[in-house]
């Protein structure tokens, strides 16, 4: 903008300037014939009535008079003509100095703008540096709930029950009768284990999965699926027979006919959870018996269970679309073998295939082989 201003102000100097001395140029000549025209008459005026002997000497004098005249004339036209320029060029000044104060002036508002903005970027900054450290904050204690969850969840009572009674009664049960009664036998007593006390617990975990939901908490079930998954498969005898052990505990409970619809999409939700390890492990040996023991012990039995239309449409589609979020993704259960392009994953996906045809036609898929010879065969895998 300066530069326009400056430009537009000198180019009007110069024309004005260039007006000036063009009327300079045409106003001399002009004075100069009105002066002879002037001195001509003066000296037509003054021969007449005189002698003619004294003819030369006054015409000589009416000469210079004129001569000095048109050069006082001009002098006098020459300084006006300077004076306009003069204050033309005052003027030229004034204005760039006005331009000069505007821009200026626009500096001053901009630089000011930009050092808002500049404020105000940097507050933003902070403020979302301080959302980010609150959500930080924040997942670390919902981390550290969960992981209270898992280990509350984790403790298997010494009689084998999941709950007693008396708490069934009380709700508001204080955290260290919780504690006590979900505690599980210790690793320095000095008896081993049994196979048949940890499926007690289990069983009685799976009837009681409505009071464990009801508690509020979110993370129950999956905190459920891995305890079972990292611990009470540990206890049991192997990986060859462990999954079927546990899972012939899911379907048992799953095809009891005192369970309720409830009951029984809860049983589905943790089953799905526990299927969530299996997909982590995909390839391992223990991973193909959890598979094989899904397909025996639990999908197969779901099929004699008389349930709804709407109910078998549920767990259908549960398995094929688990949730809305993160752009609909299968469920664990269907991804429990792996990568899809894998030989793995395609024999999974047609036995499931299979299950759901069964289960929307109610039909259903009796065992191949019983339990005691199947769990025969598949103990030769074990030197692989």
């Amino acid at each position: 903008c300066e530069v326009v201003v400056l430009e537009s102000v000198q180019q009007a100097c110069r024309g004005a300037f260039a007006a000036l001395l063009h009327g300079l140029e045409e106003g001399m000549p002009r004075h100069r014939s009105r002066s002879r025209s002037r001195s001509s008459e003066r000296s037509s005026l003054e021969i007449a009535p005189s002698d003619a002997d004294d003819l030369p000497d006054s015409s000589q004098e009416e000469t210079s008079g004129a001569d000095s005249e048109r050069e006082e004339n001009e002098a006098e036209r020459a300084w006006h003509l300077t004076r306009q320029v003069d204050r033309r060029l005052e003027e030229a000044e004034a204005l760039i100095r006005a331009e000069e104060a505007k821009t200026s002036a626009r500096k001053a508002k901009l630089q000011g703008r930009l050092d808002s903005c500049l404020d105000l970027r940097q507050r933003r900054i902070q403020a979302l540096s301080a959302a980010e450290h609150e959500a930080r904050v924040q997942r670390q204690k919902e981390e550290a709930k969960l992981r209270n969850s898992a280990r509350a969840i984790a403790l298997v009572p010494d009689e084998g029950t999941a709950v007693s009674s008396s708490a069934r009664a009380q709700p508001e049960v204080q955290e260290e009768q919780v504690e006590e009664m979900q505690e599980p036998p210790q690793q320095q007593h000095e008896e081993q284990e049994t196979e048949e006390k940890q499926l007690a617990w289990l069983r009685a975990h799976l009837r009681d999965l409505r009071s464990l939901v009801k508690a509020g908490d979110k993370n129950a079930i999956p905190a459920f699926a891995d305890r079972v998954y990292s611990y009470v498969m540990q206890k049991l005898d192997g990986p060859d027979r462990a999954p079927y052990a546990v899972l012939r505990e899911f379907g048992a409970v799953f095809c009891d006919p005192k369970s309720s619809a409830t009951l029984r999409r809860l049983i589905w939700y943790a089953f799905n959870e526990l299927c969530r390890h299996v997909h982590k492990t995909s390839k391992s040996r223990r991973a193909k018996y959890m598979r094989h023991a899904c397909w025996e012990e639990f999908l197969k039995p779901m099929t004699k269970v008389k349930m709804s239309p709407e109910e078998r449409n549920f767990y259908v589609t549960f398995l094929r679309k688990q949730s809305d979020k993160n752009g609909g993704l299968p469920s664990f259960i269907w991804r429990a073998a792996g990568e899809p392009e894998s030989d793995e994953a395609k024999d999974w996906h047609t036995r499931l295939s299979r299950w759901e045809m069964a289960l929307v036609a109610r039909k259903t898929l009796v065992p191949v082989q019983p339990v005691e010879n199947r769990l025969k065969v598949r103990s030769r895998p074990s030197g692989q």
